[in-house]
C-alpha cells in the first residue's frame, strides 16, 4: 500500500519528544514512531472490541449446545436466505 502525507500539530515539547523517542528506539524517522504507534492503537482497540463482544456473549445468557448437523443446516439455511435476498433485488 502506498503512502500519503498527513500534516499534524504538536506543541513544541512534544515534536522534540517524538523525535528523541524515534531516534532512542531505533526508528529511522518519527512518521515510522507514529505509524507504529497508531497500529498499536488499533490493535489494542480491536482486542478490547473482541473482548467487549466475548463478555456481552457471556452475560447473553445460558449456553446452548448445537450439534454438527444443527450447525450445518442453520448456515445452510442462512445462506438460502441469503441467496433469496439477492435474487430479489435483481
Amino acid at each position: 500500500m502506498g503512502t500519503a502525507t498527513l500534516n499534524i500539530s504538536l506543541p513544541g515539547h512534544m515534536i522534540q519528544l517524538v523525535g528523541e523517542v524515534a531516534e532512542k528506539e531505533g526508528y529511522a524517522t518519527p512518521s515510522e514512531l507514529i505509524q507504529d504507534l497508531l497500529e498499536k492503537h488499533l490493535h489494542e482497540r480491536e482486542e478490547h472490541e473482541l473482548e467487549q463482544a466475548l463478555l456481552d456473549g457471556i452475560k447473553s445468557g445460558d449456553p446452548v449446545e448445537y450439534s454438527r448437523e444443527a450447525f450445518e443446516s442453520i448456515t445452510r439455511n442462512a445462506i438460502e436466505s441469503s441467496k433469496a435476498s439477492n435474487n430479489k433485488s435483481i
